[in-house]
């Protein structure tokens, strides 16, 4: 991977388009010994599910996220929001979740 932020951007920005991130997906799922033929399923459906509800939590100063210790506590209140699961019973909402 690139050091240089900006770079690595544009090549990330560049395999989103060009569909090799999701190839590579893909191929990790199946890597794993998982069905990929669902991965095509959600990347039709992105952007179809909306939240109803959202809240931005701005910081104080411009930056880039280093490093932060309640990972968590933000991955259990994604759970609350109905973006995980406890139990696999459990239901999850495709809108719901925290947004970096």
């Amino acid at each position: 991977m690139c050091c240089i932020p900006q770079l690595t951007h544009i090549r990330c920005k560049k395999s989103l388009r060009d569909g090799s991130a999701l190839a590579k997906w893909r191929e990790m799922v199946r890597a794993q010994g998982g069905d990929d033929t669902w991965v095509a399923d959600v990347a039709s459906t992105v952007g179809r599910h909306v939240a109803k509800f959202t809240l931005a939590v701005r910081s104080l100063r411009d930056g880039f996220i280093s490093a932060f210790s309640p990972a968590c506590e933000i991955g259990m209140v994604a759970v609350a929001l109905g973006a995980g699961r406890l139990l696999a019973s459990d239901a999850v909402d495709p809108a719901a979740g925290v947004y970096m």
